[in-house]
């Protein structure tokens, strides 16, 4: 059997000029950036910035995906970890903490959700970034057909963009 017997994964979201989601996306990472100006540094936002750029400009769009997802859901987590707090009054463990990391992508976006840290279009937008992924991720022969590929790339493109107009937006102050 050759590895082009294998079918080609689906793909969350069909290719088309306008990604539904995308509205969402500046919303999302507006919000979770915004959340925590006061701690991130413009640093730690631009060396984010600068290894995507580096991957997307050696056409490498599934790392890129898989970074770019990777720092959202730290994002998430992060902000649950905060309201919990919040809630609480009180810092949580780092056992508690820990539960929270170890949790399952699906399990924290209904956490985050739940909580209230989520508009039901960032829910939306944060899912098909993470279905993207999924669809990088659990493809390790990493065969994509020329749709697929036009797909993550421009997937990869409109995050880095959405992150670049969100870091000039936010005031670090």
């Amino acid at each position: 059997m050759d590895f082009t017997d294998y079918p080609s994964p689906e793909l969350t979201e069909t290719p088309s000029g306008e990604i539904e989601w995308e509205s969402s996306l500046d919303e999302l990472l507006g919000d979770l950036v915004g959340a925590f100006a006061d701690v991130l540094l413009p640093a730690m936002i631009q060396a984010e910035l600068d290894e995507q750029q580096k991957l997307i400009e050696s056409r490498d769009y599934c790392s890129t995906i898989i970074r770019q997802a990777a720092f959202v859901e730290s994002l998430l987590q992060w902000a649950i970890i905060e309201e919990i707090e919040s809630y609480r009054e009180a810092d949580l463990s780092n056992s508690e903490q820990n539960v929270i990391e170890q949790m399952g992508n699906e399990p924290k976006v209904y956490m985050a959700n739940a909580l209230g840290l989520l508009t039901d279009s960032e829910y939306e937008a944060y899912t098909k970034l993470m279905g993207t992924r999924n669809d990088v991720a659990h493809n390790w022969w990493m065969t994509f057909s020329d749709e697929e590929q036009e797909h993550f790339e421009h997937v990869a493109e409109r995050v880095y963009q959405t992150l670049e107009a969100v870091q000039e937006d936010i005031d670090f102050s």
